[in-house]
């Protein structure tokens, strides 16, 4: 099984603000705002005996801050050529 856990902050996204700094000074604009929408991060977790109630366990111990980051798990086609199936549950 193939499983993807997205991550993304909780209130003030500090990493979209720093993106958005850069692309402004890259590029001469004050477009930045326009073009990074947020910032997320992610893993690929893959296993043949890994079951959504071990991948929310991992995401919840190991990956995801609940105080400040929100975290969704998915489970993916496994070509990862597919579109993932709807999400598994959101992580608080």
């Amino acid at each position: 099984m193939l499983w993807e856990v997205e991550i993304v902050p909780l209130g003030h996204d500090g990493e979209r603000e720093r993106v958005r700094g850069e692309f402004d000074l890259i590029t001469h604009s004050t477009r930045g705002g326009e073009s990074v929408a947020r910032s997320s991060r992610g893993f690929l977790l893959e296993g043949a005996t890994l079951t959504e109630p071990d991948v929310q366990k991992l995401a919840e111990v190991l990956l995801v801050d609940a105080i400040v980051e929100v975290g969704t798990v998915r489970e993916l086609a496994s070509d990862l050529g597919g579109t993932g199936v709807s999400p598994v549950q959101t992580l608080r």
